[in-house]
């Protein structure tokens, strides 16, 4: 098991430090490792003798709640991080499997607004360019929050604000698109037709705003990279370093890659 999720969900024995997790209702614990006994509340010793006893039960007085350390803080804090980023990238995920539904019946939509409204074939593709673009922005965002998770260890020198800012733009005019296309009739999207269509076009730049600032982001990085290496005298860096502006590495990049996937 992970030692940030082992420090999240226990508490080590005062006395020999093994983590402990507390399974029933009584405060009274007895450590399996070292046979010590102390009080979960605050973390004393229960009981008199070198290593605690039973008769703690009438002796112990115990008013102060256990403290975590700043590292174990620390922990739960990465443990909820983590909680809140994979949420967000798991919703998308729900979101684009059902929206990845609407294809299946595409044909039969299409074919029904060509016979309600007249248009030819290509006219109805609104329909199907809309949610094709949808499910492309939800692929942007769900790995958007993986990048937004590593941001600071992998990328520190990506704005966090830009990068929430861009990112919060996909996401509302995704959700804006995606209520369009959910409607529960054909009359509705025909009506809405215009509106599809104008959405489907924003939804489109606001990706493409992201991809741009990833790849500026992407040669950022680089030009750091290859700055090291010159620091370092490595000739081959240096190389680099003059001519790799275009060059696309590292984090960002497969970020860009797995984006347009």
């Amino acid at each position: 098991m992970d030692n940030s999720l082992i420090a999240a969900i226990s508490r080590p024995c005062p006395s020999c430090k093994v983590p402990i997790q507390k399974n029933d209702g009584c405060n009274h614990m007895n450590c399996s490792q070292c046979a010590y006994h102390f009080c979960w509340l605050c973390m004393g010793k229960f009981g008199s003798g070198p290593k605690g006893g039973q008769d703690g039960y009438g002796s112990h007085k115990c008013n102060n709640h256990f403290q975590d350390d700043e590292e174990v803080l620390m922990k739960k804090e990465e443990i909820e991080r983590f909680t809140w980023y994979s949420e967000r990238y798991n919703l998308h995920l729900s979101s684009k499997k059902m929206e990845m539904k609407l294809l299946e019946n595409i044909e039969k939509v299409e074919k029904e607004i060509m016979q309600l409204t007249g248009l030819s074939s290509i006219s109805t593709h609104f329909y199907r360019r809309a949610i094709e673009q949808l499910i492309l922005n939800r692929n942007a965002l769900m790995h958007s929050y993986i990048f937004g998770y590593f941001r600071p260890l992998y990328s520190p020198y990506v704005n966090k604000m830009i990068f929430e800012n861009i990112q919060l733009e996909l996401e509302t005019h995704s959700e804006k698109l995606s209520k369009l296309l959910t409607s529960s009739s054909i009359e509705k999207l025909i009506s809405t037709q215009q509106m599809i269509i104008k959405q489907t076009e924003i939804a489109r730049k606001v990706l493409s705003s992201m991809l741009d600032a990833a790849s500026e982001w992407s040669v950022t990085q680089f030009s750091l990279t290859s700055g090291e290496k010159e620091n370092e005298g490595d000739e081959e860096g240096k190389k680099e370093g003059k001519s790799g502006g275009k060059r696309k590495n590292g984090i960002i990049w497969k970020l860009i890659k797995k984006l347009t996937n």
